[in-house]
């Protein structure tokens, strides 16, 4: 069995003493992992291809449906040499690679959709652009992709399109004031703002009329979701939030924690 295509890599494993297991996402098979041989010992083209953010072309080579496969090939297609050197564009990276790479599942129909979403966001941290708008509203979009969007046009718990004010975490939804009132400390307060910048989530993001600490609220409303839908934390959000200077925004994860009925 042999497949090519492009490829974006979203994460390497050692193997062995001197390859890794890589995993990638493609715009016409999916998932795919492989083993590349001997390119931690080497510094051809293939480790090179293998060692950034570029997007690929690959080749892999199975004995079956079933087994895993060997990267016979890996050239680059779409050159990013700025990312590894630019931190926080990096650590913002590696976010939307490991929330794809946990939430893009195999056969999703919208593969293709998902590869020119990431690849585009990689093209905006590599040219210079705001690492926490991008991840911010990249990982808006894949939420919405990954079937967790976000209900931002009338209250959870009445049905009311005014006074918009809150959002609960746990129920992906917006909640107006008078619902929200009494669990206050469990939601998470909207500006107006904010509110917009969510409603009308598209690509690319606009939003530039947010503060940092609009900004931040986003990253950690998006990163929440998937904690809640996926299980467990992303290894990658710690370190993106140090570098980027995320505001701790606590009482969003006591509302994905929180497990008592109601809106919050």
């Amino acid at each position: 069995m042999r497949t090519e295509d492009d490829a974006l890599i979203l994460r390497r494993i050692p193997f062995r003493e001197a390859s890794w297991i890589v995993s990638c996402l493609t715009p016409h098979h999916g998932m795919v992992s492989a083993i590349a041989r001997g390119v931690r010992q080497g510094r051809g083209e293939v480790r090179g291809a293998l060692s950034g953010f570029h997007t690929v072309r690959i080749e892999v080579r199975a004995r079956g449906v079933e087994a895993m496969g060997t990267l016979v090939r890996a050239e680059i297609v779409r050159v990013r040499n700025g990312l590894p050197f630019m931190p926080v564009a990096a650590a913002a990276a590696m976010v939307l690679g490991e929330a794809v790479y946990r939430f893009a599942l195999p056969g999703d129909v919208q593969q293709d959709v998902v590869f020119a979403v990431l690849g585009d966001a990689l093209d905006a941290l590599d040219s210079g652009a705001m690492p926490l708008a991008v991840a911010g509203g990249t990982l808006g979009v894949l939420l919405r992709l990954f079937g967790y969007g976000w209900r931002m046009d009338a209250c959870i718990g009445c049905g009311r399109g005014e006074s918009l004010v809150f959002f609960s975490v746990r129920r992906g939804a917006v909640v107006c004031d008078l619902c929200g009132g009494p669990y206050a400390r469990r939601l998470f307060g909207l500006c107006e703002a904010l509110r917009q910048g969510m409603a009308g989530l598209r690509w690319p993001p606009e939003l530039g009329g947010l503060t940092h600490a609009d900004l931040s609220a986003f990253y950690q409303l998006g990163v929440a979701s998937l904690v809640l839908n996926g299980g467990r934390a992303l290894a990658s959000d710690l370190p993106f939030r140090q570098l980027a200077g995320v505001d701790a925004a606590g009482i969003i994860m006591k509302g994905v924690q929180h497990d008592r009925q109601g809106i919050a």
